[in-house]
């Protein structure tokens, strides 16, 4: 989610706070924003999920999506 829309459902959600300008209409901001939480460490979640921001989504994937399949092959083909 790109930083500014992640913002602004975030102030809403935890203050009721309305942005100055809209992606579409008020309502349909509202009931976006309806679908998000605010966790206990202050984290937007959707549906029990954190959402991630735009900038980190690279990082985190990089750091999660490990092919273990393809790694295992290329250890026992070194290990030959």
């Amino acid at each position: 989610m790109d930083a500014k829309l992640y913002s602004d459902i975030h102030n809403f959600v935890q203050h009721g706070t309305l942005p100055l300008d809209f992606p579409s209409t008020k309502s349909n901001f509202v009931t976006t924003c309806s679908h998000y939480t605010v966790n206990s460490k202050g984290f937007l979640c959707r549906d029990g999920k954190v959402v991630v921001h735009e900038n980190e989504l690279e990082k985190l994937w990089s750091q999660y999506h490990d092919h273990t399949g393809m790694n295992n092959a290329w250890k026992r083909i070194k290990a030959k």
